[in-house]
């Protein structure tokens, strides 16, 4: 099981999420979860070296804390 938690990503009241370190780790499938990320919510795609797609809107546009669990690429 894979885990990576990443502080000071940006979340948008829409389905991306950027400004992470490194997606290198990161695949489609995996879990995530942190404030404004409604429960069950999984990445849908890795869009670049610093951004991903998720399944769901995050509520919020923030700069948060988002653990994101599962196997890894």
């Amino acid at each position: 099981m894979f885990l990576l938690v990443e502080d000071n990503v940006a979340t948008h009241t829409n389905t991306t999420v950027d400004s992470i370190v490194s997606t290198t780790n990161l695949r489609a499938g995996m879990a995530v979860s942190g404030s404004g990320i409604p429960a069950g919510t999984y990445i849908v795609s890795v869009d670049s070296a610093t951004a991903v797609t998720i399944s769901q809107a995050a509520t919020a546009s923030a700069s948060v804390t988002v653990t994101f669990t599962g196997d890894s690429a």
